[in-house]
């Protein structure tokens, strides 16, 4: 049996002037972030949440999650939105950032940690190898490079920052968890599932739909099986108390604030019944919301309701109407997923509203899409090397057959004994794959020129060698 430590995935650190690379990648995000604040977009008015947000930071450390009902002027309690981003503002707030320009700086500072985290996790990724010789320091510098740029520069992570929304906070969040988890996937402790926990708990906390990521830590308990019961117990609870310790103050009070059961927020009737009428089922809006659809709904609620029970009147509603209209749904279902596989959406288009800088959209198209070419590249090169395993050196044959390292057969031709004496000398006689090296090209099996070796690895299908496989 092969010794455990063999089997380990290798890892390629990060080099320090990458480091460097990525952290001055970062400040030049940040400054981007606040001269879009100050100078491109500097009067960019507060609307629906980012007014309620703005408004709630600001009377949270004295009033507590209260906000003046919609028909009056009487403060009620409100879960309308998850309270991870008005804590966040509250804390600016405490010490005196209480303008809607301070709320956007903390907001951007808070939003651009995203890069380094992102570029660190990039890194973990593309330095992370469990057969076949560890990756490159250049590549893993490189990947950590590319992660940082493509977050800057991205609109979509820092278009919120003058709207005062969740999103930079969310992404951030969840930025953090997934560092936490593939530490976690490499070095399995509490430590790291702990973190992952905590920033889980920050994610739902902001966006309550983010909860269900929570099922991927299933997914790399099952991976790391091997180890004792009792230790993935304890990283099961470890993720959970990290959870419960953010959302578990939120959950209880909500429990006794209202007159209807409330988990996350009080939010989901209004979401669902401005997005389940005629005009956004049918016309020009299908798939979008319209304010206009409240109005159903105003004759059926008054003063003496709670946020919950207006809450549930506005999901029956909705929900009536989706049974009503299930036929269409998936024409609005369709409508509404659309936006989210281009790239760049006419919802992201308006959030830069007004103002110069007919290019400022043009960054919206550095994205997910972008990269999928560049995996399919990648996944085309490494398929022409071969699957990974094992690296070896052929041994020499002087009477032809392959040299040291080398996988073209010998000027004097022929191959090596049948009798080899161990199974490294066997799967040379069946081919050596070449690792990326230097000197002249040589031909692979797919006809484009690849480098010459030094080194051989192991082919994992012997058969495949035989049928003529480099």
């Amino acid at each position: 049996m092969e010794d455990e430590s063999a089997l380990a995935p290798k890892r390629v650190a990060v080099p320090g002037r990458v480091l460097w690379v990525v952290l001055a990648i970062w400040m030049v995000a940040l400054g981007f972030r606040v001269a879009y604040i100050t100078q491109i977009n500097p009067d960019q008015p507060l609307t629906g949440d980012g007014g309620y947000y703005h408004a709630l930071g600001n009377s949270l450390p004295k009033e507590g999650f209260r906000r003046a009902f919609e028909f009056s002027m009487v403060t009620e309690e409100t879960a309308a939105h998850p309270p991870g981003y008005p804590v966040l503002l509250s804390l600016g707030s405490r010490i005196g950032l209480t303008t809607p320009d301070d709320h956007r700086m903390l907001t951007a500072l808070v939003g651009s940690l995203a890069v380094p985290l992102l570029a660190l996790s990039a890194a973990r990724l593309a330095g992370r190898r469990r057969r076949g010789p560890p990756p490159s320091a250049r590549m893993v510098g490189w990947a950590a490079i590319g992660a940082a740029v493509i977050a800057t520069v991205n609109v979509n992570m820092w278009s919120w920052d003058a709207l005062i929304l969740a999103e930079p906070l969310v992404m951030t969040a969840t930025s953090l968890w997934l560092y936490a988890l593939l530490v976690y996937d490499d070095r399995p402790g509490p430590g790291a599932v702990l973190t992952a926990g905590l920033a889980l708990g920050v994610a739902a906390a902001t966006r309550s739909e983010l909860i269900l990521a929570g099922v991927v830590i299933l997914v790399l308990l099952w991976r790391h099986r091997s180890l004792p019961w009792q230790r993935l117990a304890l990283h099961s609870a470890a993720f959970g108390a990290g959870a419960l310790m953010v959302l578990g103050p939120w959950l209880w009070s909500n429990m006794h604030r209202f007159e209807e059961p409330v988990l996350m927020t009080t939010g989901v009737g209004t979401t669902m019944l401005q997005g389940n009428c005629d005009s956004a089922f049918y016309g020009p809006l299908t798939g979008y919301s319209d304010y206009s659809c409240f109005d159903r709904s105003r004759s059926l609620m008054n003063l003496d309701m709670d946020a919950s029970e207006r809450d549930l009147v506005a999901r029956n509603i909705a929900g009536d109407y989706i049974q009503t209209h299930r036929a269409r749904l998936p024409v609005v279902a369709a409508a509404r997923i659309a936006p989210h596989v281009r790239l760049f959406s006419a919802g992201t288009a308006e959030l830069l509203h007004r103002g110069p800088g007919a290019a400022r959209p043009a960054l919206g198209g550095v994205g997910w899409a972008h990269l999928v070419a560049v995996a399919v590249a990648t996944w085309y090169r490494r398929r022409g090397a071969g699957p990974p395993g094992r690296s070896i050196d052929c041994p020499r044959d002087p009477g032809g057959g392959l040299r040291r390292g080398r996988r073209e057969p010998h000027p004097g031709g022929g191959s090596l004994p049948d009798g080899a004496r161990t199974a490294d000398d066997r799967v040379c006689r069946l081919g050596c794959r070449p690792l990326p090296g230097s000197g002249r090209p040589i031909h692979s099996r797919n006809g484009r020129h690849r480098p010459r070796s030094l080194v051989a690895e192991v082919v994992a299908d012997p058969g495949a060698a035989r049928r003529g496989a480099p």
